[in-house]
This record gives C-alpha cells, sequence and structure tokens, in this order.
C-alpha cells in the first residue's frame, strides 16, 4: 500500500486557503497555476532537495556544506517563510556563506554580537541555540575544509564495507543515510573508533546543532535521497498503517551506527517505513517533503480529516 502521490497532491493544491498559505511562505507569491503538477513542481524546487545521482561522487565547496548546515538549521522549528524574509541578511552577516571569512569577521568583532544579530533574524524559541551552531559550523569548516570529501564521503564508504561485512549486503546511498547519520550524531564509543580511520583530525567530526532529523536535513541539502522523519511524518504514518514502523529491521543499523538509543531506532523505523511506502517515480526526499507539507498544512495534529494517504493495493 503505497503512498497516494496523487491524492496527497491535489489535496496540497485544490484548497484555496491551504494554496495562498503554502505559495505565501514558500516564496511563490501571487503565481497562478492551472493544476496540481506545476504547483508541486515550483514548490519542491523552492525547497531545493533534489537527490543526485551519487551523492559520493559529489564534490561539495566548504560554501556549498556551509550553505546547507545553514539552511537546515534556519528550518529547525520555524516556518520557512521567516528564513525566506532573512535570507539577504543572512547571507550578508554570514559573507555569502564562505565560512573562514565569516570567522575571520567574527574573529575581529563581537561573537556574542554576531549571534545575537543572527538569533534575531532566525525568531523562534531555537533562534540563540540554532545561531551558535552556524557559528560552530563555521569554524569547523574553515579549520577542516575537505569536510565533505574526509568525513561525509570518508565515513559512508567506511560503513558501506562494513555493511557488506555485518549485514551481508551493499546499501544505496539512501538507504546507508541513517546509518550514517547515526554513525555522526551519536558519539558512541564505536563512532569515535571509527572517526579515528578517517583521513582529517577527530575534532573536525560533528555536526554542531544537530540531532538526527537536523542531520538527515542537512544531508538532503547536498543532494542525499532520504526520509526525514519528523513529528509530521511520523504521526501520519502511524495513522495510515498503525504498527508498520515497529515492524521495521533495525539490526543491521543499530550495528552500524553502535548505538540503539530510541530517539536513533525511531528515526531509523520511520525512515525506512516512508521508503517502503513511496511508488516508483518520486524521490524519497520529494515524498517526505509531500507528507510533511501535508501534516503541516491540511492534515493537522489533532484535526486530521480520517482520509488514508495509501493507496489500496
Amino acid at each position: 500500500m503505497p503512498f497516494n502521490v496523487t491524492l496527497i497532491k491535489q489535496r496540497l493544491y485544490c484548497h484555496d486557503q491551504i494554496n495562498r498559505s503554502i505559495s505565501r511562505d514558500y516564496g511563490l507569491g501571487n503565481r497562478e497555476f492551472q493544476d496540481p503538477e506545476p504547483f508541486i513542481e515550483a514548490l519542491l524546487e523552492c525547497l531545493g532537495q533534489a537527490p543526485s545521482d551519487d551523492p559520493l561522487c559529489v564534490e561539495h565547496s566548504v560554501n556549498k556544506v556551509f550553505g546547507a548546515a545553514v539552511r537546515a538549521l534556519a528550518s529547525n522549528s520555524r516556518r520557512w517563510i521567516q528564513f525566506l524574509q532573512c535570507q539577504e541578511q543572512l547571507r550578508k552577516i554570514l559573507c555569502d556563506y564562505d565560512a573562514c571569512e565569516f570567522v575571520s569577521t567574527i574573529n575581529a568583532t563581537d561573537a556574542h554580537n554576531v549571534v545575537e544579530k543572527i538569533a534575531r533574524l532566525l525568531g523562534g524559541q531555537t533562534a540563540r541555540r540554532d545561531a551558535k551552531a552556524i557559528v560552530e559550523w563555521a569554524r569547523l569548516l574553515c579549520a577542516c575544509p575537505d569536510y565533505y570529501k574526509n568525513v561525509i564521503v570518508a565515513l559512508a564508504l567506511d560503513l558501506c564495507r562494513e555493511a557488506n561485512e555485518k549485514c551481508r549486503r551493499q546499501p544505496s546511498a539512501a538507504e546507508l543515510l541513517p546509518a550514517l547519520v547515526g554513525a555522526l550524531v551519536s558519539k558512541t564509543r564505536q563512532s569515535r573508533e571509527r572517526y579515528r580511520q578517517l583521513p582529517i583530525p577527530c575534532a573536525c567530526v560533528g555536526l554542531p546543532g544537530m540531532r538526527y532529523v537536523l542531520a538527515s536535513e542537512f544531508l538532503r541539502n547536498l543532494g542525499w535521497n532520504g526520509f526525514k522523519p519528523d513529528r509530521h511524518v511520523k504521526r501520519l504514518i502511524e495513522r495510515w498503517h498503525p504498527g508498520l514502523a515497529a515492524e521495521q529491521p533495525t539490526e543491521c543499523y543499530i550495528a552500524l551506527a553502535g548505538t540503539g538509543e530510541r530517539e536513533f531506532l525511531e528515526f531509523v523505523q520511520y525512515s525506512l517505513t516512508g521508503m517502503a511506502l513511496t511508488p516508483p517515480g518520486i524521490s524519497y526526499s520529494h515524498m517526505d517533503n509531500l507528507i510533511w507539507l501535508l501534516g503541516a498544512y491540511v492534515e493537522k495534529a489533532r484535526r486530521e480529516t480520517g482520509t488514508n494517504y495509501l493507496s489500496p493495493d
């Protein structure tokens, strides 16, 4: 019973008030769309998470990685319109996402004032924490300019080799994503041992200000294909197919990430469930985006319609 993509797109497009709210919040303005497809296409383009064919073969500059981290942190517990409205001001403060130039600016001024300025632009309860994490990211990337190659790609390749040994399978990049996030976030003894094998100092390994969901968003901003199962996505999956997430096999992911904590297990279970329910013809990242939008604008918490958005077998 895969997700009914056609129905989801129709529900996001066909209700005028919902359509206008989404268009406002994602910067689509007064553009007119004659049917759901171009509307959804424009919306997904705005989100900027089109997966690359193979993220392990892509080279990303320091500035690209810094921009991806900023976008992930800016999306934390706030509407996307808040980021769009302050995007140009933020870009200017962050020296057009030039991490090292931004670090030089911070070192020459008062870092606390810079954090406060960023926090005011972001707004929301997590603003100061996210602003501090943005500064930490800049310092990390300036100190480790080959971060994507020597941390993300190197760690992913190591996990691929280990998956062959421990799980007797070769995972795709999408299947590998939850394990990669787990290994980066968990900071277990096993993870720290793995960091020592990377061609970069252990101090360069990290995801400042991010847990599993935000880390997944960060990697999707760099072209990784996968689910970011936050509260909206988990709630709707559980309504449409109760108990399916709990049935997902997590043993291999626990072995690879070196952690079995509840937060990680739920992240893996709902990631795998989302992937299993995604029909052919749409990426996991885009499917996740559509379900999130449905939960945020149509099937809101405690105001669900009772519609099941899974297609019959």
